[in-house]
């Protein structure tokens, strides 16, 4: 079974945590050590929108089928950054990440 990132938890509940706080400075309760309302109402509602930008930027997945499709796409590119390596380094590409791509490859059969 898969599990949830940390950071995908930990951005959730930031952006819970402030929309919670937003419902208070709403209703008049101040959840923040702040004086002035007018400052309150300000931080909060930034607070607010960072945290839900922040959140919802990131590709959250709590689905067991969205984890996996996420393994499969870092699969993608960790082949992907193999192929370029190979080039790079002027060797021949095999699709399997089992075979050693930094050293060339023998295309001759070997003779017994």
């Amino acid at each position: 079974m898969h599990k949830i990132s940390k950071a995908t938890i930990i951005r959730t509940i930031v952006l819970l945590v402030m929309l919670a706080n937003q419902v208070l400075a709403l209703f008049g309760h101040s959840p923040l050590p702040f004086s002035d309302d007018q400052v309150q109402q300000g931080v909060s509602t930034v607070l607010t929108v960072l945290a839900s930008i922040w959140t919802w930027w990131k590709n959250n997945s709590f689905t067991t089928l969205a984890i996996r499709a996420d393994h499969y796409k870092k699969s993608i590119a960790d082949q992907d950054e193999v192929a370029k390596r190979a080039v790079k380094q002027n060797t021949s590409y095999v699709s399997s990440l089992d075979n050693p791509v930094n050293q060339p490859r023998n295309h001759k059969k070997d003779k017994k």
